[in-house]
């Protein structure tokens, strides 16, 4: 029995020691202490079940797993934003100027390590939560046993000889070390979790500086992209009627080459749906990207542009470009000779602007940026002199060229379609025609004109009817020329005195009218039998007085054409068998070959009705 009182008081001890338990010894008459001092078990006096002394490690490692989960969140979300930006920004401008975005990047294969890492971590600690929530049943039951045994030490003299209780204290001894070994163990987990939590979100929030590191630096590039076409396109060319949506929506468009700017975002309120008004340059706008306040950018503006407003000159000098309020220029006065370097952005209509100007240059203008310009219809219409360098500018929005150089005489500038570069180094396609529509009448009676255009995109042109008309120099290959929309060539070439280009390669099945094409056309002498003029309704005068001319044509489908008078009117040299022509649809016929070469065989002639 001494052995066994041994025993017993040696655990107690034991697990006093370990977890703070009640001595077993404690006498039964000890009063209670009114102010809890001491309560070095943790157990409620007044309460039968005890407190759990795990708790606090628990709440800690939950708050720890919290902080990691939140952190790998954050992570995520940052390596996902910037992987976007990145990717973004390289594909626009894959230049070793912003190659810090991508040189530090983890490779797939730490990425996937750490990612292993990071869920094996998250799953032991599920585990071990679980063990600790069991951790505290297994305290709970340890405390229990403990007063079980104090209850039986206080009561053990009646009792010292009874057999059964003294096995029953046994087993509660083997339970109890059991106990102490288990909570042991789990204490010891615990804190090695800990330090793993702690290890690893350090070692996260080390990464997290570096991927706002690169954050930083990628919202520089973000705002010096954007920034550029801010400075470029609108910050000094406002217009009083835009209003802020049509400002946001204009940034895109001018800033679509850079993928990014798809994703931009504003919030715009009703009041700036409304037209900007007045003058006031401390006006700004602001944008983000994706709507994510890292990438937020506040635009100033720096010039607003009245709605409408008169040219102002001093003598043969504009000191200030006149404009309607639906952005088309006001005509220059014709003794013009000096015009602002700077052409506001929301001109886009330079109809007629140097009508009838008398001199041979204009200086100012061959410094306009006019990429936004869509109209430059007769621009230089009957300005007799000028002759100036304009080989630079932009025209690839421009849709209507018509009459652009009618009448004037001088005018033989390169304005052939070519790649200039900027002193940024960036590039651009100066004299792109791909955008034009309406050709007509563009050199009629440039008598001078004579310069390479065969790289000139006209596969959207619908009209070119007196494109060269009395263009009495010009002879250059056109052949090459994409004419498959063009529905109009009448007068095309009409005196155009010197010309005697191929033109077989041509398009012309929808052309519907060619009347006077080649008339006066004095050397003009090309095969034009593969043409296909099944859709040509007026052929009237086509050939009249093109003394030269003498080509096969017997392929020609004439089932629609209505009109073929004059046609080889005075073509003296032609005597071609076209005989076989469909004219069931020809009404007006007359003087089809008045005084044209008498060796024409009548057989070789259409039968009209």
């Amino acid at each position: 029995m001494k052995k066994l009182l041994s025993t017993l008081s040696i655990l107690t001890l034991s697990s006093t020691a370990t977890f703070g338990v009640v001595s077993c010894k404690t006498t039964q008459n000890k009063p209670k202490n009114p102010n809890n001092d001491e309560n070095p078990n943790n157990v409620n006096p007044d309460s039968t079940t005890p407190v759990n002394p795990h708790a606090e490690q628990q709440n800690k490692l939950k708050s720890l797993t919290k902080q990691l989960q939140e952190l790998q969140k954050e992570l995520e979300f940052n390596q996902k934003l910037l992987d976007e930006i990145n990717t973004e920004i390289n594909q626009n401008n894959p230049t070793t100027t912003f190659s810090l975005l991508s040189t530090s990047k983890p490779t797939e294969v730490d990425t996937n390590q750490k990612n292993n890492e990071l869920r094996m971590l998250l799953t032991n600690i599920t585990q071990l939560k679980q063990q600790n929530d069991n951790g505290g049943d297994k305290y709970i039951k340890l405390v229990l046993a403990e007063r079980q045994l104090k209850e039986l030490l206080d009561n053990l003299e009646p009792y010292l000889e009874n057999e059964e209780l003294v096995n029953q204290i046994n087993q509660l001894n083997q339970d109890i070390n059991h106990l102490v070994d288990e909570l042991s163990n789990l204490n010891l987990q615990i804190q090695r979790v800990q330090q793993e939590l702690q290890a690893k979100i350090q070692q996260l929030q080390q990464i997290q500086q570096q991927i706002n590191t690169k954050i930083s630096q990628a919202k520089e590039v973000f705002a010096k992209y954007v920034n550029k076409v801010w400075d470029d396109e609108i910050a000094s060319d406002t217009w009083a009627g835009w209003t802020y949506q049509d400002i946001f929506n204009r940034l895109k468009e001018k800033g679509k080459q850079y993928t990014f700017f798809n994703h931009l975002t504003s919030t715009l309120s009703n009041s700036q749906s409304k037209p900007i008004v007045g003058t006031n340059n401390n006006k700004t706008f602001d944008i983000k990207y994706k709507n994510n306040n890292q990438f937020k950018l506040e635009l100033k503006f720096k010039k607003v542009w009245p709605e409408k407003q008169n040219a102002q000159y001093r003598n043969d000098e504009c000191i200030e470009i006149g404009y309607d309020e639906n952005g088309k220029i006001k005509q220059f006065n014709t003794e013009t000779k000096f015009v602002p370097t700077h052409l506001p952005k929301f001109i886009t209509s330079l109809e007629g602007a140097f009508r009838a100007n008398k001199n041979s240059e204009i200086k100012g203008i061959e410094k306009w940026n006019t990429s936004n310009v869509t109209n430059m219809s007769k621009m230089f219409i009957y300005s007799y002199n000028f002759n100036q360098d304009i080989s630079k500018w932009n025209t690839s929005n421009v849709t209507d060229m018509s009459e652009m150089f009618e009448m004037s005489k001088n005018f033989n500038q390169n304005i052939n379609t070519k790649k200039v570069t900027r002193e940024d180094g960036s590039t651009y396609i100066a004299w792109n025609t791909s955008n034009v529509v309406d050709m007509s009448g563009m050199f009629y009676e440039a008598k001078s004109f004579n310069q390479d255009i065969s790289n000139w995109n006209v596969s959207n042109v619908t009209d070119m009817s007196g494109m060269f008309f009395a263009a009495l120099a010009f002879n250059r290959p056109l052949n090459n020329w994409n004419t498959s929309n063009v529905t109009n060539m009448n007068s095309m070439f009409k005196n155009a005195r010197k010309f005697n280009q191929p033109l077989n390669k041509w398009d012309t099945s929808n052309v519907t009218r060619m009347w006077r094409m080649f008339a006066d056309a004095k050397s003009f002498n090309q095969p034009l039998n593969t043409w296909n003029t099944s859709n040509v309704t007026d052929m009237k005068e086509m050939f009249q007085r093109a003394k030269p001319f003498n080509q096969p044509l017997s392929n020609w489908n004439t089932e629609n054409v209505t009109d073929m008078s004059f046609m080889f009117s005075r073509a003296e040299e032609f005597n071609q068998d076209i005989s076989k022509w469909d004219v069931s649809q020809v009404i007006n016929s007359d003087f089809f070959s008045s005084d044209s070469n008498s060796n024409w065989k009548t057989e070789h002639k259409p039968k009209f009705n």
